[in-house]
């Protein structure tokens, strides 16, 4: 939560999310609404529409980095891939300064693009939904997976299991 103002002499309150919505690798504690603030921005800035995306943490031994997962048909140019993460790695350092601080000082890689088959998030947010229950109309894809082995668990959506 965050107070923007006061109306009289109470506060005004703007939600920003819950604390399970917080992804921490090396100290960063990056929330969603940081990730949705900066990727909402470079894809402004880009001139660029997404299908669906989330950002996830990705363990590697060597330099632990972000995953930006989107797929394959919203980054039809090549080039634009790199473009998005590099800005997107920049928003972020702005966004969160324990994010910056830990890509300063390289315990934190920048973002990677992961990229998917298309469908794969559709078929991704039903088998969730499924697991989950609810409906449809009440259903919100995360922008931000807290979890670290998220990319090993896509196996299902990406085959169509």
């Amino acid at each position: 939560m965050r107070v923007t103002g006061f109306y009289n002499h109470t506060p005004l309150i703007e939600f920003l999310s819950k604390g399970s919505h917080i992804a921490n690798l090396t100290g960063e504690k990056l929330s969603e609404y940081q990730v949705s603030r900066a990727v909402t921005e470079s894809l402004r800035t880009l001139d660029l529409s997404l299908t669906s995306y989330s950002l996830a943490p990705c363990w590697d031994e060597e330099l632990p980095y972000y995953g930006l997962f989107i797929e394959k048909g919203d980054v039809e140019h090549g080039a634009l891939g790199p473009t998005l993460t590099n800005l997107l790695d920049q928003k972020l350092k702005l966004e969160n300064t324990e994010y910056a601080s830990k890509r300063d000082s390289q315990r934190l890689g920048p973002v990677r693009l992961e990229l998917l088959p298309d469908g794969t998030w559709a078929r991704w947010d039903r088998q969730r939904l499924a697991r989950q229950g609810g409906s449809m109309e009440q259903y919100k894809h995360p922008c931000l997976i807290a979890d670290p082995k998220f990319r090993d668990s896509l196996t299902d959506a990406i085959t169509g299991q």
